[in-house]
């Protein structure tokens, strides 16, 4: 059974203009949480209840009040559409007025001005909770280092882990058990995040009141510590709110009943609150600072009772300096394909060349000279670095069996911005040059090597087109691509990474892409042959169906018109429910690959895509689609479900969607 719809569109009252980035929730009658959303750039929204019943839609937005809606019956599987006018009543912090500032209240809302104060905060805490479930793809960059204890300066160099993949910045423990056991586990010191800051528990546990010790740079505080008799380790700090915007800006805070070592005061922390674009909160950035013991061996010299002198070593754990880790959020992946720089960070990218532009060099790795970043260029050439902490680099790309530089450019990369290069290696041989030269009438060749018995792609496989002095290797998918060869077939070499090898003469198509499918059978092992599959590369839109479909269809449809003009990646960003994101497994991110999903099944359920009507399998299909050469793509087919999907391309494997690429 489909799921109740509430949709529509949320509006300022009097302008009539979209509210964007409004944060909706969904409440049945009893008051539960059933759905929550943002509104989008023209103030839309879509909820889904569990099941039929009345509801109610709350509608926050940072800075003005929170507005409720009447009562909205939802029938079994209805979709109901309703605009939402919301007032526009603006939230004002700077004149602020709390009756008793000094008492310790253990809630925020027994005092008119603290209740604003409060509900401002919450409004950012609650969506910075909701967006770190699963709503973002973060680049989280953390560090460790020491500081001096009585100049507070670096004494240790960093240890700055790699960028990783995550939804959120840090994680804790649970509200209930910090309320129950403290905020310290051994030797390790916990923050808060937003779902404990919004807790019960932490409200019951702390008194509330205002600080406003730094109104000279525009900042209010909501200023919170433990209750009266609260001895196990616990937090005390604020949350500064932008007194003209509402808008939760920082949180500072100390920790409270430890016992320091001796020489040690204090120990604490910060965070930094981000909104995105499309009205999502994050923590942005963490620090947690403690008092930490280094091993400290003490030298003496020992007079001996026949005045014999010894050297005396005492060895001991002795604070020495303060630990403090912490991590910064460099980007942030938002739904639709979406990224955002956050910190000082960008990005580089580009294409590396084989002799001039126009001649691929595939597999290269680019470096930035004396970094971790580095990235081995895609069957086409592409490279991506990053994010990258501003600065000037130099560039150097290694290819070839002597790992030599053939390539080597300066970089100023800026802050949240993306620097393009286009990286041409030493010139090739004069035959080979010759041999690449643009030819009128040239022929593309593109597809994939595959295992015949998983249908997975086959990486690494080294591709000679014999007489013409070209080659490539696989993608780690198994796709492969070359262009302008200038006759109307090909005599092609296949060598597996064992050494066996195999040649077969493909047809080529003059002046256009020829799609095929090189089947291995028995593995890497056993190369008894290869079969080439060819699949519609030759056959026309009208031929397969395709304008028909966009005409009379169900499902969605993006022409060689729009591909070309936003590419392969972006063409499918654009279709409706088509998502393209990381792999995920095991609880992770996987570095350097790529999924593509239609609807808003499981991250698990994987799409059914078929290239010129031949189905391909597993990772191979999104590595190869999302590699095309957008000029060499006719059309782009996306259905939701099986059921909407033309019935020759249903099968077992297409309950998450279907996907139909054409090529020219």
């Amino acid at each position: 059974m489909e799921a109740q719809q509430l949709r529509g569109r949320v509006l300022g009252q009097g302008s009539g203009s979209p509210a964007s980035g409004a944060f909706l929730t969904l409440f049945d009658s009893a008051g539960g949480r059933a759905d929550a959303a943002l509104s989008g750039k023209d103030g839309a929204f879509a909820l889904a209840a569990p099941a039929p019943g009345t509801y109610r839609v709350r509608i926050e937005r940072i800075g003005y009040r929170t507005w409720t809606s009447d009562r909205i019956e939802l029938g079994a599987g209805a979709t109901v559409s309703r605009t939402f006018v919301v007032p526009i009543q603006a939230v004002s912090l700077e004149n602020l007025r709390v009756r008793v500032g000094d008492q310790c209240r253990g809630s925020p809302g027994s005092d008119e001005g603290l209740l604003d104060l409060w509900s401002e905060a919450r409004k950012a805490l609650r969506v910075t909770a909701w967006s770190e479930k699963g709503r973002l793809a973060l680049d989280v960059r953390r560090y460790e280092r020491d500081l001096d204890p009585k100049t507070r300066k670096v004494v240790a160099r960093s240890a700055v882990s790699a960028v990783v993949r995550a939804h959120r910045a840090f994680t804790t423990l649970p509200a209930d058990t910090l309320s129950s056991r403290g905020y310290l586990r051994g030797d390790t010191l916990l923050a808060p995040d937003a779902d404990v800051l919004l807790s019960p528990s932490f409200a019951s546990d702390h008194c509330f009141g205002v600080d406003r010790s730094r109104q000279s740079v525009g900042l209010v505080g909501l200023a919170f510590r433990p209750v009266p008799g609260r001895k196990i380790p616990d937090v005390r700090g604020v949350l500064w709110v932008d007194r003209g915007t509402a808008a939760l800006r920082t949180m500072d805070f100390t920790y409270t009943g430890l016992v320091f070592p001796a020489g040690a005061d204090s120990a604490g922390g910060h965070l930094a609150f981000d909104r995105l674009p499309n009205g999502a909160w994050l923590v942005s950035s963490w620090s947690v600072q403690s008092p930490a013991r280094r091993k400290s061996v003490d030298r003496s010299v020992v007079t001996g009772a026949w005045g014999t002198r010894r050297l005396r070593q005492d060895t001991a754990w002795k604070f020495t300096v303060y630990h403090v880790e912490g991590g910064e959020v460099v980007s942030a992946g938002l739904p639709g394909g979406r990224t955002v720089l956050l910190g000082p960070a960008g990005y580089v990218s580009g294409v590396a060349y084989s002799g001039a532009p126009g001649h691929l060099l595939p597999g290269a790795v680019v470096r930035l000279r004396r970094t971790s970043y580095v990235d081995t260029a895609d069957a086409f050439g592409g490279f991506r670095l990053g994010p990258v902490p501003p600065g000037d680099y130099d560039v150097v790309v290694r290819g070839g069996a002597d790992e030599a530089d053939v390539a080597t450019a300066v970089v100023h990369v800026r802050d949240r911005e993306e620097e393009r290069l286009e990286l041409v290696a030493r010139a090739p041989e004069p035959v080979a040059a010759a041999t690449h030269d643009s030819v009128s009438g040239a022929a593309t060749l593109m597809g994939i090597v595959r295992d015949s018995a998983s249908g997975q792609g086959l990486g690494s496989v080294r591709l000679r087109v014999l007489g013409r002095a070209r080659e490539t290797l696989t993608t780690a998918g198994g796709g492969f691509r070359f262009s302008n060869l200038p006759t109307d077939s090909a005599r092609l070499e296949i060598q597996l990474t064992d050494g066996r090898a195999d040649t077969m003469v493909v047809a080529l198509q003059p002046g256009g892409t020829r799609f095929v499918v090189l089947e291995v059978t028995g593995g890497p092992r056993q190369l008894p042959g290869l079969k080439v599959a060819v699949r519609g590369s030759a056959r026309r839109l009208g031929v397969q169906g395709f304008y028909q479909r966009m005409t009379t269809g169900s499902g969605y449809y993006v022409t060689s018109h729009k591909i070309e003009q936003a590419g392969v990646r972006g063409a499918l960003r654009a279709l409706p429910g088509v998502r393209v994101r990381p792999c995920y497994s095991g609880g992770r991110f996987g570095v350097g690959c790529e999924t593509i999903s239609i609807g808003q099944g499981p991250r698990r359920c994987a799409t059914r895509v078929y290239v010129n009507g031949l189905p391909m399998t597993g990772q191979t299909a999104a590595d190869f689609v999302l590699n095309l050469d957008p000029t060499a793509v006719a059309g782009i087919e996306a259905y939701p479900s099986a059921q909407t999907a033309p019935i020759q391309y249903r099968d077992l494997q297409s309950d998450c969607g279907v996907l139909l690429v054409w090529t020219k």
